[in-house]
């Protein structure tokens, strides 16, 4: 299995941020990571009913706070068809979606770094996005953060749940992480 480095990649098939107007390039993610984030988004998905509630995104960028010179790009994310209603159309060419989500999503990767992770979580708590889930991959666990100092882990054999942000949303926390390839048989 090739090394890649993200030097190596071209700029165009790279993800960014833009942190206080700076292009910051994203770590390169693995497939699992990928995997995971996806199978978090596709619940969601099923969770909007057909859009009827609102979008599941796979790495929408986000103006943090609107009108900002920040736009974060997580791995997933939720907004609710009432807040997609206020924040009326998108203008074309514009860098970060100007809407606040119900949900963000990162998933820690093994080149994201703690610190990283955190800074993001405070901000999207302090500019309003009332839960985030930061997704471990290796461990298949979820700290859910609804303020930066009440965190609940979800893990093995629980429901992962939104209360109070997605109503009814569950689903079993074993279906999120598919097998890896040196898990036991």
């Amino acid at each position: 299995m090739p090394n890649v480095r993200l030097e190596d990649v071209p700029e165009s098939d790279r993800l960014y941020e833009i942190v206080n107007g700076k292009k910051i390039w994203l770590p390169l993610r693995t497939v699992y990571s990928c995997e995971v984030a996806h199978r978090f988004v596709e619940h969601l998905g099923d969770y909007s009913r057909n859009w009827t509630r609102g979008h599941a995104y796979i790495n929408m960028p986000f103006e943090v706070p609107i009108g900002g010179t920040t736009v974060r790009r997580p791995p997933g994310s939720y907004v609710s068809i009432e807040r997609l209603r206020a924040r009326g159309p998108l203008e074309y060419g514009r860098e970060g979606n100007p809407v606040v989500p119900e949900l963000v999503i990162e998933v820690q990767g093994p080149d994201d770094f703690a610190e990283t992770t955190i800074g993001k979580v405070h901000e999207y708590l302090t500019h309003g996005v009332p839960l985030v889930w930061v997704v471990y991959p290796i461990v298949r666990c979820v700290h859910a953060y609804r303020s930066f100092g009440t965190i609940r882990v979800f893990t093995g054999q629980d429901m992962l749940t939104a209360d109070g942000v997605l109503p009814g949303f569950a689903v079993p926390m074993a279906g999120l992480f598919p097998p890896m390839a040196d898990d036991e048989t």
